[in-house]
């Protein structure tokens, strides 16, 4: 997510989870390159390869090259991972995964149920815990490990506030850059996080070096992506907010504040193009701790994604 996030709708997706497959992968905002000789942007990613199917394990480790010949060190890299998770324990069910917030982030609490961003989340039944994120499973194939990093700079682990400031945001941020092409009369945004929207429109007078004059636009911004987890069968699943996750579990940071709330479906709980059901919902799944660990995941460089909005206005004569 995170991502996105690498981040998703703050509204839970209704629609069924697929099970990804050479035909369909996007890992997690990184499309399959069909042109490698294309120069293009990429970016680093840590992938559960473990718990992937061998063909989506294969092209995560070739960077999503599609049509690219695996080599022998890759499939033995995908039989190892794979074995390693066969040689767990089953994962029991944790009973201390969530917990009260303590009365140091009340203040914080207070300005959480102010903000309209977050008014949709509380009115959903959602409520804001304390988690342990060395608890909670994944279901996400993919992180980019470079705005993960990002989120934790200057975080410490007992300032809980800081910490629920970066979990929970109140403001979005402002990360996406624009331009104007002159030559199109087109406004284009772009930003690597997948939650830049459109917001609406408007019209009004502005002020121009000629006078007054009728303006006509779009409202643009990021939204607010909220860390939740939710409970479904017992344990406990990250919904939204895998590299915010990943970024605080590099640093050693663990108990984190983030909306907490039981899933009442498998529908409502994993979104599309994540790992194979089977594999988070079975006796050894992946948790969120997982990303860092060698033997059950790896590292690739996948090309990477924007979000583009283009704002163009067009002039026409048509007859008639």
């Amino acid at each position: 997510m995170e991502q996105v996030e690498a981040g998703e709708p703050l509204i839970l997706s209704d629609a069924r989870p697929s099970e990804p497959g050479p035909a369909t992968l996007e890992l997690r905002g990184s499309a399959i390159d069909k042109t490698p000789t294309v120069p293009q942007l990429r970016r680093q990613a840590r992938g559960l390869i473990g718990w992937m199917p061998d063909e989506v394990g294969l092209l995560f480790l070739s960077g999503n090259m599609a049509g690219a010949p695996a080599t022998p060190e890759q499939v033995a890299r995908i039989e190892a991972a794979h074995e390693a998770v066969r040689a767990r324990e089953p994962l029991p069910v944790f009973s201390d995964v969530v917990r009260d917030a303590p009365e140091d982030l009340e203040g914080f609490l207070t300005e959480l149920r102010a903000s309209p961003a977050s008014a949709g989340m509380f009115n959903d039944g959602w409520t804001v815990r304390m988690v342990d994120l060395t608890r909670v499973c994944a279901f996400q194939p993919v992180v980019f490990t470079d705005s993960a990093a990002e989120r934790a700079v200057g975080l410490t682990a007992n300032d809980t506030t800081a910490i629920a400031r970066v979990t929970l945001p109140l403001s979005p941020p402002v990360d996406f850059t624009q331009s104007f092409d002159p030559a199109h009369t087109s406004w284009v945004l772009s930003s690597r996080n997948p939650n830049l929207r459109v917001l609406g429109n408007f019209s009004g007078p502005v002020v121009t070096p000629q006078g007054t004059a009728p303006g006509f636009g779009f409202m643009v911004a990021i939204l607010p992506s909220f860390m939740h987890v939710a409970e479904f069968e017992g344990r406990h699943y990250l919904r939204d907010g895998y590299h915010r996750a990943f970024g605080l579990l590099s640093v050693g940071i663990h108990q984190v504040a983030a909306f907490v709330r039981a899933a009442r479906s498998i529908e409502e709980l994993v979104p599309q193009n994540m790992l194979p059901q089977a594999a988070y919902r079975g006796d050894r799944p992946p948790l969120l701790v997982d990303y860092l660990r060698d033997d059950v995941a790896a590292a690739a460089s996948l090309p990477a994604v924007q979000k583009l909005i283009t704002v163009h206005a067009l002039e026409l004569s048509p007859c008639g």
